[in-house]
């Protein structure tokens, strides 16, 4: 298993990881308007906007792309994973990778990651360490809502290897 760092070109194939995995689990968890919004929010057009303030990674298997995860400052968005690839423990490690960018990156800087968590990824961000500090209901069109909460985990504490 690798992790790399993504390419412009990649664009395509990070948009593509996204919109299977949403097509497959987000319609057991919100309404159609709300998962037309996520596939709009994540879609190659919504990324290429923003390719160049985020770092977005790719996650490999065999030299087969499994995995996507972004991050912009202490900000983790974007984790998608194939859904044939799900249960595999590629999600975490795409969260490892992030986590240590963002942590390790600058021992004095980012006090905590923040993400947003949709309702089906709750229980694994839960898992990793993330605390729920705060829910969103989006109003989307027809009435309907886009729900997710809003998690943080803290810096572990830096070891002293005296």
């Amino acid at each position: 298993m690798e992790c790399i760092r993504a390419k412009r070109e990649d664009i395509p194939l990070v948009a593509e990881i996204a919109r299977q995995a949403m097509q497959r689990t987000y319609p057991l968890y919100y309404p159609p308007k709300a998962v037309e919004f996520f596939l709009w929010w994540h879609s190659a057009g919504r990324i290429e906007e923003q390719f160049l303030e985020d770092e977005i990674y790719l996650l490999l298997q065999d030299g087969k792309a499994v995995g996507t995860g972004s991050r912009t400052g202490c900000h983790i968005h974007r984790v998608f994973v194939l859904p044939e690839q799900q249960g595999k423990g590629y999600g975490s490690a795409i969260l490892r990778v992030l986590e240590s960018r963002i942590f390790d990156e600058d021992p004095a800087g980012y006090p905590e990651i923040i993400l947003e968590a949709v309702l089906s990824s709750y229980g694994m961000y839960r898992r990793r360490g993330y605390e729920a500090v705060g829910f969103e209901a989006r109003p989307v069109e027809g009435g309907e809502y886009l729900c997710y909460h809003v998690m943080k985990k803290a810096r572990p504490p830096q070891r002293d290897n005296r």
